[in-house]
């Protein structure tokens, strides 16, 4: 840590700024005991800490983590750049469809739509596109006015929560397949 021009923390703050060499993993060996030393270099960025003296075989040990951390961590960064990859495939494959189309999950909640399925469901925008219920998309359509017609022929006319509920229920059962 303490070194002539610049210091370990230094240094360690210099290579996890730089896009180039924040992936390198750190291993701070100093004479420096104290748990605010190895605290402060862990929370810089270093992968581990060693104080002097030496155990050669504890030093190969932490260099040999350090290694294993860095190989995961460039396959974990592999692995999440082939995934954005199928993803933006499998967006655009899904907005290419020429009729609305959305994917819900296993609870139900939606997870992406293309456009034609947003336009004819304008409460996607106002939910926030993803993460709620076919019902709350419904229940949102529904205060918006998308339903006017189906709303109106509707033996409850009311704006209460119990009567819209009744109605999501009614109109979702014969529209989510």
């Amino acid at each position: 840590i303490i070194m002539p021009v610049m210091d370990g923390y230094e240094t360690l703050f210099h290579l996890k700024s730089d896009e180039k060499t924040r992936s390198i993993p750190v291993l701070m060996i100093s004479a420096l005991s104290e748990v605010e030393s190895i605290v402060h270099c862990i929370k810089a960025g270093a992968v581990d800490y060693l104080p002097t003296p030496l155990n050669p075989v504890i030093l190969n040990a932490r260099i040999k983590s350090c290694l294993d951390k860095k190989l995961l961590h460039d396959r974990e960064q592999e692995h999440f750049k082939q995934l954005e990859q199928v993803r933006q495939r499998l967006a655009t494959s899904i907005e290419s469809i020429e009729d609305g189309f959305a994917v819900y999950d296993a609870e139900d909640r939606l997870v992406m739509s293309n456009k034609k399925f947003q336009e004819m469901y304008p409460g996607v925008q106002s939910l926030g596109y993803t993460g709620f219920t076919h019902k709350e998309l419904l229940r949102e359509n529904y205060k918006l006015g998308v339903y006017f017609k189906e709303k109106n022929s509707h033996k409850y006319k009311s704006e209460n929560s119990s009567h819209t509920d009744d109605w999501v229920r009614l109109f979702g059962s014969r529209h989510k397949s």
